[in-house]
């Protein structure tokens, strides 16, 4: 069911005997349409950091691939004056869909309406039946999902985690995989799986926080997902419960959040969450969605913080990020990683007064 929305910009002129870009044109991609110039979307002055569509090769670079390398990009789509639209990332239209991703949408919302409709009470089944015959389409905004996934010799979970995101039904998502340069059988697995991830890099980094904002970086997504090698979302209808059936819920809000489970002991993590007043009450970042123009604004990931750093960035866009809570399982959580350890992030502490500061009395 899970349509992938993905469009070829590229002629095959570009393209190599190996189906990848030409290194020649690699960063040097210029469609003044979408806004993106020498493989960069245009940047704002206010923006931190520039949206590039490849990452610079980093050390010890072992793999790049994905569609992304084959010329496939994917967009968040709107419905206006009777047509789909690929949007900007402020969600402006930019230009008419592509025929063939145009019927791969309608395709998937007649398909979503099957769905629906056999799982809603009956009373619900005629205005459904209703809009399906309608000329104006159920869904009239699908924003692209962006998952991000930071790994490191993870072959033992990486698979589920690759399969959870896979099989979505929501079919607007970007798959991103940042991995430190693995020695076990990670990059075969994500290499098995390459038709399905949009763009991924095997390289040194300097933790996962630097992972995630390589991720960040080379992102299109109207929101953006951290998912660890070793979480796993836990229904394949997650994404479309809160992007379709939630979105006008959602729109006013550039931080939404639902619950996570801890797998080891099936207790919820965390609920509503009120306020940052507990000093070590954090927003569980397996359970959270980030509008990208977050990270824009008010910049990366900081990595000085080791353990720390997503709560950190979590303080800053609480109080400018309207959040909105949604009584949902978003997805399982292991408890294996160093923020779950116990260990205390020292340099976080140290400056604990000053980053409180952006809560505000």
């Amino acid at each position: 069911m899970n349509t992938k929305l993905k469009v070829k910009l590229l002629e095959d002129r570009f393209l190599g005997a190996d189906g990848k870009i030409l290194p020649d044109y690699k960063f040097n991609i210029n469609l003044p349409e979408l806004k993106i110039q020498n493989s960069k979307l245009i940047k704002k002055p206010e923006d931190k950091y520039e949206t590039t569509l490849f990452l610079l090769e980093g050390e010890g670079r072992k793999e790049e691939g994905g569609l992304r390398t084959k010329g496939y990009f994917k967009f968040s789509y709107v419905w206006n004056e009777g047509k789909w639209w690929i949007t900007d990332l402020e969600g402006n239209p930019t230009m008419t869909a592509p025929k063939e991703l145009e019927e791969d949408i309608n395709n998937f919302i007649n398909t979503y309406l099957d769905y629906y409709e056999k799982n809603v009470p009956f009373d619900l089944k005629l205005k459904i039946q209703n809009k399906k015959k309608s000329i104006h389409p159920y869904i009239t905004n699908l924003p692209l999902i962006t998952v991000i996934l930071a790994t490191f010799n993870a072959e033992e979970h990486l698979e589920k985690a690759l399969q959870s995101v896979i099989n979505q039904i929501y079919p607007n998502i970007e798959y991103i995989i940042i991995d430190g340069g693995s020695t076990d059988g990670t990059i075969d697995i994500i290499k098995k799986y390459e038709d399905f991830i949009d763009y991924f890099v095997s390289e040194k980094d300097e933790g996962i926080y630097d992972a995630m904002n390589k991720g960040i970086i080379c992102s299109l997504g109207d929101y953006l997902y951290f998912l660890g090698s070793d979480d796993e979302v836990i229904l394949e209808t997650v994404f479309s419960s809160i992007f379709i059936e939630e979105i006008d819920n959602i729109k006013n809000s550039k931080l939404i959040y639902g619950n996570a489970i801890f797998r080891d002991s099936a207790e919820i993590y965390d609920g509503k969450f009120l306020s940052y007043k507990l000093r070590f009450k954090h927003l569980c970042h397996q359970a959270t969605f980030y509008k990208s123009e977050l990270f824009r604004t008010y910049g990366l990931y900081n990595t000085k913080y080791k353990i720390w750093a997503d709560h950190e960035r979590n303080i800053r866009f609480w109080k400018v990020s309207n959040p909105k809570y949604l009584n949902k399982a978003i997805a399982v959580y292991r408890r294996s990683g160093v923020s779950s350890s116990g260990e205390i992030d020292k340099d976080f502490l140290s400056d604990y007064e000053y980053i409180m500061s952006w809560i505000g009395s």
